[in-house]
């Protein structure tokens, strides 16, 4: 999880990912918060399928930040 906010944060979106990918597959959080930060990184990155993928499961999960995202972007 450490690893993860670190290369989130300094903006290392492409190394955040697979530490974010390893915190959701390993059910450390499950507040909608990892997908999140990965929709985030890919999204920085111009994945924007993935990105939306991401968005969609944190909005369901009910994240802040995710339910703030325009609907715009999800068509």
């Amino acid at each position: 999880m450490i690893c993860s906010r670190i290369s989130y944060l300094t903006k290392n979106y492409k190394n955040a990912i697979p530490y974010l990918t390893k915190v959701i597959e390993d059910k450390y959080l499950n507040n909608g918060r990892p997908e999140y930060s990965r929709g985030v990184s890919y999204l920085k990155l111009k994945d924007n399928n993935n990105a939306k993928k991401d968005f969609v499961i944190s909005r369901n999960k009910k994240w802040p930040a995710a339910l703030k995202l325009s609907d715009a972007f999800f068509k």
